[in-house]
């Protein structure tokens, strides 16, 4: 536990525990869920758009706005999160509505991921799928990062660790 002190200096465990205990995450959390799926987008520019191109372009404005874009992004959306007995639930998380529950044998475990809009909880499933959380609830930067860093600890104490890959290595 010393050598954890010494390489990360900014792993403040009181003060995880604090935040978890503020937001009990054996109850009901609010958080945006990104899943490892993709889905299909298709956008056109609308009709303010054209109308605008055409008035600057004149009828090549019309020309470069017909056209369709399509794109892959994530299925994302607004959920609630909480650890269970068994594992971990997201309310509505799957297609026809029911909870999504993930039990403690398919996680392999989880971490912290930084991008550009904040943190997430990573969990990794087996077979290499990733879901992603950001619990927007936090006004504060550094309350988020400790809140997330205790639930990881906490997934990953009942995490199986192990991919059906890596068995018997």
């Amino acid at each position: 536990m010393i050598f954890m002190g010494l390489f990360y200096l900014d792993v403040d465990f009181d003060k995880e525990d604090k935040v978890l205990r503020d937001h009990n995450p054996y109850d009901w959390v609010e958080c945006l869920v990104i899943m490892p799926q993709m889905r299909l987008v298709t956008e056109s520019a609308s009709d303010w758009e054209r109308g605008l191109a055409y008035g600057i372009m004149g009828p090549m404005g019309l020309v470069v706005t017909s056209g369709v874009n399509q794109y892959y992004e994530p299925v994302s959306f607004k959920s609630y999160f909480k650890i269970a007995e068994k594992g971990v639930v997201i309310l509505q998380g799957c297609d026809d509505g029911t909870d999504l529950r993930i039990p403690w044998e398919c996680i392999v475990g989880s971490g912290i991921q930084k991008e550009n809009d904040g943190h997430y909880l990573r969990i990794t499933l087996l077979k290499h799928q990733t879901i992603k959380l950001k619990f927007q609830f936090f006004w504060s930067g550094n309350n988020n990062i400790h809140y997330i860093r205790g639930l990881y600890r906490l997934i990953n104490e009942k995490a199986c660790g192990v991919s059906p890959e890596d068995e018997g290595w």
